[in-house]
């Protein structure tokens, strides 16, 4: 419910749906969707803030501080950062080039959305750069160097590419 949003500050929204537990981070989460986000990721303040936390230690006068959490819970494909949205198009339009196929052929574009939302991917067995477009599906990179580092070693180690 909307009453959860307690506070708003320059980076990050704070809730409470337990009436206990403080939550603060940069979207608000209720009943599986989004009810709340800012543009941009706020992970490198909470974790300075978290390291302060951790330096003063507990005392009765402030907050106690349990840990940094991400949460994935039903998370939209809009609700990711950007980059990474675009480094998951790189790995489907690699799945595409080297797979001679499309993601799950036959099927319509709501179908799909629904598998991907699901976190259901078409098999990669047999591919030369699987572990290229897995990382990219599953968030392992954090820019497109590092994935194009590895598509470039991927591919002149895979027997048949690159001659």
């Amino acid at each position: 419910m909307w009453w959860s949003i307690i506070g708003m500050g320059g980076f990050a929204f704070v809730s409470c749906t337990d009436e206990k537990t403080v939550l603060k981070g940069h979207q608000v989460w209720e009943d599986g969707k989004i009810r709340a986000s800012f543009e941009e990721s706020c992970e490198e303040e909470l974790s300075k803030e978290a390291h302060i936390y951790k330096l003063l230690g507990e005392h009765p006068q402030i907050l106690k501080f349990f840990r940094l959490e991400e949460v994935h819970t039903g998370r939209s494909f809009e609700a990711r950062p950007r980059i990474k949205r675009e480094l998951f198009a790189l790995g489907s339009g690699l799945y595409e080039i080297v797979a001679w196929a499309r993601l799950f052929p036959g099927s319509n574009e709501d179908d799909i959305q629904e598998r991907l939302s699901d976190e259901v991917f078409p098999s990669l067995e047999d591919l030369p750069i699987r572990n290229v477009i897995h990382g990219c599906w599953n968030e392992l990179y954090d820019n497109a160097v590092c994935s194009g580092t590895v598509v470039i070693i991927g591919l002149s180690t895979s027997r048949g590419c690159l001659g």
